[in-house]
């Protein structure tokens, strides 16, 4: 899945990667892109904010057309309306690809994870918008352990009981 795989040091195996309009590049939505491009059966996305791009959009589409599983988690109603609206295009797309689409409904939901195939994890501060992706600083961090990956995952799977699905 990954091509890169940084040397163990401690208990768990962190990559910490940095994004921001003083980078060249953009580091971050690349490790996100690539996970997307590369995960083989399962993807899990959490986020509180979901405009993406159009290669993001498109590649989650692709990869849900071939059969693989995602899932997307967002609350019901954010705290910013607007990007609720903003949303609406890329969920309808979504939903026609048969990308699986669950709602947090106790409240706003400001966590961000993406879970790849049970090898990746990442966790940090930017939303999939265009926004986080592109102009702000941001920081995530790349789970490589498969302790702190189950962790995670079951951590998802809590979030999963309290959201409805989108249809």
């Amino acid at each position: 899945l990954l091509r890169y795989i940084p040397e163990e040091a401690g208990n768990s195996t962190i990559e910490v990667i940095a994004s921001g309009p003083d980078l060249p590049d953009d580091p971050l939505w690349e490790q996100v892109l690539r996970i997307v491009q590369e995960f083989k059966q399962h993807l899990t996305i959490v986020t509180p904010y979901f405009i993406p791009d159009e290669v993001l959009l498109q590649s989650l589409i692709v990869k849900a057309h071939t059969g693989r599983r995602i899932k997307l988690i967002l609350p019901l109603a954010s705290n910013q309306r607007i990007a609720d609206i903003a949303r609406h295009r890329s969920l309808e797309q979504l939903d026609a690809a048969g990308v699986e689409m669950l709602f947090y409904t106790p409240g706003m939901m400001h966590a961000k994870l993406i879970l790849a195939d049970g090898l990746v994890a990442l966790t940090g501060t930017a939303n999939i918008d265009t926004r986080s992706l592109f102009v702000n600083f941001e920081i995530a961090l790349a789970h490589y352990t498969s302790g702190d990956i189950d962790q995670l995952a079951s951590w998802a799977g809590d979030i999963e009981k309290e959201c409805i699905d989108y249809n």
